[in-house]
């Protein structure tokens, strides 16, 4: 019997904790503020023989609203068409760069 109160203690203790938890988070603004002028943000991904996910991923990176990044591709000695997508959506957009890997 006295469990069953130690427990119950217990868990309304807890319940309580979580509440107040839960209370304190703020919510994000979906429009955040961002400083002027905004910094620069460095997106890198690490790619390797990824030439059917790489056009995908950069395109998603390139919808991005943030005002100042960018998008920077290395190439891990890739033996698929990997460089020459990016290099292609290089053309369209100079937020993006291709640094190719070189072998250790």
């Amino acid at each position: 019997m006295i469990y069953q109160i130690i427990i119950a203690i217990g868990l309304m203790l807890l319940t309580i904790n979580v509440i107040l938890n839960l209370r304190s988070l703020r919510t994000p603004s979906k429009r955040a503020r961002v400083p002027d002028p905004a910094p620069l943000v460095s997106v890198l991904v690490p790619a390797r023989n990824e030439e059917e996910n790489i056009g995908t991923c950069v395109k998603s990176l390139q919808k991005q609203d943030y005002p100042n990044f960018e998008i920077v591709v290395l190439d891990d000695n890739s033996t698929d068409r990997t460089s020459e997508i990016v290099e292609t959506l290089m053309a369209n957009d100079s937020r993006v760069r291709l640094i190719k890997g070189q072998f250790l």
